[in-house]
């Protein structure tokens, strides 16, 4: 089944992990990587066991996998990911979006973490499994149903809501039925299922799940400083120009020899005639056209710290009080220290300079109040009495 994989579709895959291995976090590098390699093995792994059971099976997932459709997007992501690498703002921000769970796969892992029941709800012996058991078998189970714990975190993104998510901003934690339809008669049960349903499907679509408490914290050293804004990796140079081998080699040697020459577009060193090896034909090196990027960056820390504490503002950590079995939910902050509250004093040398002969103890000077304008009313009333004597 290798043989029909299409060439271009191996060049996008390489392109895509070539891409991964620039970006400016090791993070994002790891979860990139481990991404694009899970959904080519996946896909793969699929077309293999398909083509031992069901060979007209397989033929058909080939082409809906390999279609040009689905190349052309891997091609557009590898181009966003390689943007992201050169500093391109709204690339590399969805990229540590996808990367710490605020949105995409990594997210609904982590809602799915958060669901998870309880360690007090679940049954400690075979006693209380099997009355548990019984008790679902004679109700109706539910698509869903939250607990104690996820109602807590809802309500606490509520409480918290992040400035920059204005699209994440949870209305209200519990579905809202009217208890009488139009006609003045009960709610359907029918129609009260699709308004929970309803209500749930936006509620976690708009939920930011909490990170692990190691990512939390990285999250913020990154943010506030604490932690250096480690370097980009650097770029590998391009290798040297290589002769082309086989068939290839002898098609090219044809064609430079056979077509008119052109003295303003053809490179004469582009055949080399060996006494040895005869004609060789050699790959031209590709030629790199810098693009203007409007919203590249000028890797300063600063901006990093800045794109960091963005994503730290939209995240929390969860953990359980040992003693009390209480829920302490944490957010991050704000991205300066000014919106914290914290007054900012200068620190460095060319800063003092700035501020040098300022009394920091001595109050602002007062404002002074210029001459009010006097009304038109009052205009009015002047004339009258001065037309009056």
């Amino acid at each position: 089944m290798e043989q029909r994989m299409p060439t271009e579709l191996r060049h996008v895959y390489r392109a895509l992990l070539r891409a991964a291995t620039y970006l400016p976090d090791s993070a994002a590098r790891t979860y990139m990587h481990n991404h694009v390699v899970y959904r080519f093995r996946s896909v793969s792994d699929k077309i293999k066991f398909r083509s031992k059971h069901n060979p007209r099976s397989a033929e058909g997932l080939i082409e809906k996998y390999h279609s040009p459709k689905r190349i052309a997007k891997a091609r557009q992501q590898a181009r966003q990911l390689e943007r992201a690498g050169q500093g391109s703002w709204p690339d590399l921000k969805k990229v540590l979006f996808l990367t710490y769970g605020r949105m995409g796969r990594r997210k609904r892992e982590l809602i799915e973490d958060l669901l998870q029941p309880e360690e007090d709800k679940l049954p400690k012996d075979d006693k209380a499994l099997e009355q548990l058991i019984q008790k679902q078998s004679e109700e109706k189970p539910l698509r869903f149903a939250p607990d104690s714990k996820f109602l807590k975190f809802v309500k606490s993104q509520q409480a918290n809501q992040p400035p920059e998510a204005a699209r994440f901003k949870i209305r209200s934690s519990m579905p809202r039925i009217p208890e009488e339809n139009l006609w003045g008669r009960p709610v359907p049960l029918k129609l009260q299922e699709s308004i929970k349903r309803r209500h749930w499907a936006s509620t976690l679509d708009k939920l930011l799940p909490p990170l692990p408490e190691h990512e939390w914290n990285r999250l913020r050293d990154l943010a506030t400083g604490a932690v250096r804004i480690e370097d980009p990796p650097p770029r590998r140079s391009r290798s040297e120009r290589r002769p082309l081998a086989g068939e290839e080699n002898d098609a090219k040697v044809l064609e430079y020899f056979t077509k008119p020459a052109n003295i303003l577009t053809s490179d004469f060193d582009e055949v080399k005639v060996d006494p040895a090896h005869g004609a060789t034909c050699w790959t031209k090196p590709i030629r790199e056209v810098e693009v203007p990027n409007k919203n590249a960056y000028t890797g300063t820390p600063r901006f990093m710290r800045r794109l960091y504490a963005s994503i730290w503002n939209m995240s929390a950590k969860m953990s359980q009080d040992p003693v009390t079995k209480e829920w302490i939910i944490k957010w991050g902050g704000l991205r300066s220290a000014f919106h914290s509250g914290h007054v900012i004093t200068p620190t460095t040398p060319k800063d003092m300079e700035l501020f040098e002969g300022v009394d920091t103890n001595e109050p602002p000077p007062r404002r002074k109040q210029g001459r009010k304008r006097p009304s038109l009313e009052a205009e009015e009333d002047t004339q009258a009495m001065v037309a009056a004597a």
